[in-house]
C-alpha cells in the first residue's frame, strides 16, 4: 500500500533515542517514523476508543492530533475512558484528552537531577527486599489497567507509598511549560555521559563488591579472539 504522508524531515538524536524500538522493524523504520511525525490525524471521539487510541498515536510519534467531541467527562466513563481522570468530570472531554497527552514528564516534577552524594545507590544505601514485589505489583497492575481499559491510572500523578506507615498518597502533577525536557525551550537535549559519576561516586565498598566481576569491551573482544573460556 503506498503511504499517504510524506516522509518529514530528518529525526533529532533525541528523536531516535525515543522511536528506537520503531526504527529496528524493517516495515516502520527511519522512512516511517519520519511519516509519522509529519502526519495529521483527527480523532472523532475521546471516549472508549479514542481515549487509548489518542495516546497510542501520541506515544508513536505522530505530529498533530486533532479531536472532535462534544461531550463531557462523567464519572461513569472513568472505568474504560483512560484518558481521563476523576478531576477531569466535568470538563470537556476534548480539553481533558488534550491536557493528558502533553502530561508532565519526570524534569517536570525533578528539573534537575539530585546533587553528588544525595541519593545513594542500592549498595550504598540499601533496599528492603519485599519492597521490589509491592511495588512491582503496583506497576503491573497498572500496565493491566492501561491494556484493559479499566479502572482509573496513574497518569499525571506521582503516587508516594509509605511502606512504614503502610500509607499510600497520590498527588496530581500539571506539565510545566517551562520544562528543561519536555517544554517548548527545552535546555536539556543530551543524556548524561556519566550518571553514576554526576550524582556521586560510587563507594569504596561497592567498588570492592564488583571488583572481577566486570570487564571492559576491549578485553571482552580481546578474550574471544583467543577464544578464551570465560
Amino acid at each position: 500500500m503506498k503511504p499517504i504522508v510524506e516522509a518529514g524531515p530528518a529525526l533529532t538524536v533525541d528523536q531516535v533515542r525515543r522511536y528506537s524500538r520503531h526504527l529496528i522493524i524493517p516495515d516502520v523504520a527511519m522512512d516511517g517514523q519520519r511519516r509519522l511525525m509529519a502526519a495529521k490525524v483527527l480523532c472523532v471521539g475521546a471516549g472508549g476508543l479514542g481515549s487509548p487510541a489518542l495516546m497510542y498515536l501520541a506515544a508513536a510519534g505522530v505530529g498533530t492530533l486533532g479531536i472532535v467531541e462534544f461531550d463531557v467527562v462523567d464519572e461513569s466513563n472513568l472505568q474504560r475512558q483512560i484518558i481521563h481522570g476523576q478531576s477531569d468530570v466535568g470538563k470537556s472531554k476534548a480539553q481533558s484528552a488534550a491536557e493528558s497527552i502533553a502530561g508532565p514528564c519526570y524534569r517536570c516534577l525533578y528539573p534537575e537531577p539530585p546533587p553528588p552524594g544525595m541519593v545513594p545507590s542500592c549498595a550504598e544505601g540499601g533496599v528492603l527486599g519485599v519492597l521490589c514485589a509491592s511495588i512491582g505489583s503496583i506497576q503491573v497492575t497498572e500496565a493491566i489497567k492501561l491494556i484493559t481499559g479499566i479502572g482509573e491510572s496513574l497518569i499525571g500523578e506521582l503516587m508516594i507509598y509509605d511502606a512504614l506507615e503502610m500509607t499510600y498518597r497520590k498527588v496530581r502533577i500539571r506539565k510545566d511549560p517551562q520544562c528543561v525536557l519536555c517544554g517548548p525551550n527545552a535546555t536539556q537535549r543530551e543524556l548524561l555521559d556519566d550518571y553514576e559519576g554526576f550524582c556521586g561516586a560510587i563507594s569504596t565498598a561497592a567498588t570492592a563488591a564488583i571488583a572481577g566481576s566486570t570487564i571492559s569491551v576491549e578485553q571482552l573482544k580481546s578474550k574471544m579472539d583467543h577464544k578464551d573460556n570465560f
